[in-house]
């Protein structure tokens, strides 16, 4: 600062650059933590494939199950 405790131009100029700096990383991280879609989409890759599958086996059990039962 200058002597009589007023930013000189410069100074204000550094100070505008930081803040702007500053929203645009608070609004990036409030616009990933506010998109579902994409948020969802990053979850549902890292769900391992076996556990996919492994559902898909339980149902077809749990059906089978089910008519044998029925039936018997």
């Amino acid at each position: 600062m200058t002597t009589d405790q007023t930013p000189s131009k410069e100074e204000l100029e550094a100070e505008i650059t930081e803040l702007r700096q500053s929203v645009g990383e608070t609004v990036d991280a409030l616009s990933r933590r506010l998109d579902v879609k994409a948020r969802v989409k990053e979850r549902a890759r890292s769900v391992p494939t076996a556990v996919p599958v492994g559902i898909a086996a339980a149902v077809v059990a749990g059906i089978g199950f089910w008519l044998w039962r029925r039936r018997g």
